[in-house]
């Protein structure tokens, strides 16, 4: 098959190519704090349901954060959920009975330090069950679905059993949440499941990344049978590194994928990449937006993707122009990955980013996702509302100032540490702390998501490739301590 691969150079802000001039909704939501969205759904009943994390309610750790809102973006209700430490919310699907199925990554339930734990909620967001999945090892998910038979599925990584670093995790449930079958598919280091779908035939696709060297991150489709039967993997990539955000199945039933490359890159920085294969897993086309002829760093991260009724494809994310901050994007391809029209990006010189997107029932489309800009805490959650592509008009509401409830109030007191060197290039020694062998260590980045990490002579190194800033906590008896860090 011959290799379709279409680069665009993208110079911002000159993008602006919709059609019709359209008003975008901004609103935000949050507390004092961090407050950050990871999904949206639209709901039956005309609204929205969020899910996240929020560090606005608790001293030190974090909750899930959960928050409804109606078909005008007006605030509804809102829970914290979690126990006494740290609990993720990645995921969330409104369930055939109403309710609401939500994946959360967790260290208050479970065996493990670390353990996937599904929650059930009605309708009004209320306790059903609680279930947690996973080995006395590490074991996270971060996105689900419902099946067909009212069941669920979920995918994410294990550090249990595994044949390298870490492997892909799948779990299927009944709709009680009780385990029907478990797979692990992995190779020598890093495998992940980072999205999860039923496809029009009842199976199961997930999409991920595989690191096949050291210095390689590919992205890694799977697709199971609905009994866990697996099907077919595809491994795709270039030299460098792809990430995978997203996957979605088309009404023709190719499959396409939200990622990042740095494979094309001037600089080494991401740029956008969309990619599309065949229900068996074969290569169609490639989609690469390239930011600017300059070397300068301008990263862009495309981390959501869906199909519109015109049967075009929409792609999210950010922008990360000249090194500056994180702007929202949009832009539309084609089923056959051309480029079908875009526009200028929304935010400020703070972060303003998408990671989700849902068509409500009245067609309107919107976007969740984090902002430093709009909000009232340190990080809010960011909703977008529009009707077609944005074409250059904004209008800001206040931000909803959500007074979340305090869900487990710690008796330690939360304190910080130094770090040095830092900025470091991911190696790096943290005062005192690191005497204690009992000292529990968790480090993730700005979506909250837990990074692998060696200690070695008291010295601390992140096992990431890209730079970035990333959060260190440090448990000790009744003790927090915190830093930030800062890898180039």
């Amino acid at each position: 098959m011959i290799r379709l691969l279409q680069i665009i150079l993208l110079l911002l802000p000159a993008i602006s190519i919709a059609q019709i001039d359209t008003v975008v909704n901004i609103y935000s939501f949050g507390g004092v704090s961090n407050d950050v969205a990871e999904e949206i759904k639209a709901t039956t009943d005309g609204g929205y349901v969020v899910i996240g994390s929020t560090s606005s309610n608790s001293w030190g750790n974090t909750d899930a954060y959960l928050l409804k809102i109606d078909s005008n973006c007006t605030y509804q209700w809102s829970k914290a959920l979690g126990g006494a430490n740290n609990d993720w919310g990645y995921a969330i699907e409104e369930t055939h009975d109403k309710g609401f199925i939500i994946a959360v990554t967790s260290n208050s339930y479970g065996n493990g330090g670390y353990n996937a734990v599904l929650m059930k909620k009605d309708s009004m967001g209320n306790f059903e069950w609680t279930k947690a999945y996973g080995g006395n090892d590490w074991d996270f998910v971060y996105d689900v679905t419902q099946t067909y038979d009212s069941g669920y599925a979920f995918c994410g990584e294990t550090y249990n059993n595994t044949s390298g670093f870490s492997d892909v995790y799948v779990v299927r449930t009944n709709v009680n949440g009780d385990t029907l079958w478990t797979r692990t598919v992995g190779g020598a280091l890093v495998d992940r499941g980072n999205a999860i779908i039923e496809t029009q035939d009842s199976s199961l696709v997930i999409a991920g990344i595989t690191h096949t060297t050291t210095d390689s991150t590919q992205l890694y489709v799977l697709k199971f049978s609905n009994t866990g039967t697996l099907l077919w993997d595809s491994i795709y990539g270039d030299s460098l590194h792809e990430y995978t955000n997203d996957i979605i199945e088309l009404t023709d039933g190719n499959f396409v994928i939200a990622a990042h490359t740095t494979s094309h890159s001037v600089a080494g920085d991401q740029d956008y990449l969309i990619k599309c294969v065949d229900p068996n897993g074969g290569f169609l086309w490639d989609f690469v937006i390239v930011n600017g002829p300059v070397p300068t760093p301008d990263d862009e991260d495309a981390f959501t993707v869906m199909q519109l009724p015109n049967a075009k494809i929409l792609v999210t994310g950010y922008s990360k122009t000249g090194g500056s901050s994180k702007n929202v994007i949009f832009y539309h391809l084609s089923p056959a990955g051309s480029w079908a029209g875009g526009s200028n990006v929304i935010g400020t010189n703070q972060d303003d980013y998408i990671v989700s997107a849902t068509m409500g029932v009245n067609g309107d489309m919107v976007f969740a996702g984090v902002t430093e800009t709009f909000g009232a805490g340190l990080q809010d959650v960011l909703v977008l509302k529009l009707d077609t592509i944005y074409s250059g008009q904004d209008t800001s509401s206040a931000p909803y100032l959500d007074v979340i409830p305090l869900r487990v109030p710690e008796l330690s007191s939360d304190r910080r540490i130094s770090v040095f060197p830092n900025p470091n290039n991911g190696t790096f020694t943290v005062e005192n702390v690191l005497d204690d062998a009992a000292v529990e260590l968790v480090i993730t980045d700005v979506s909250g998501q837990q990074v692998p990490f060696r200690i070695e002579n008291n010295q601390i190194e992140i096992k990431v490739k890209n730079p970035g800033v990333f959060f260190l906590k440090a448990f000790r008896d009744d003790q927090i301590f915190n830093a930030k860090i800062i890898k180039y």
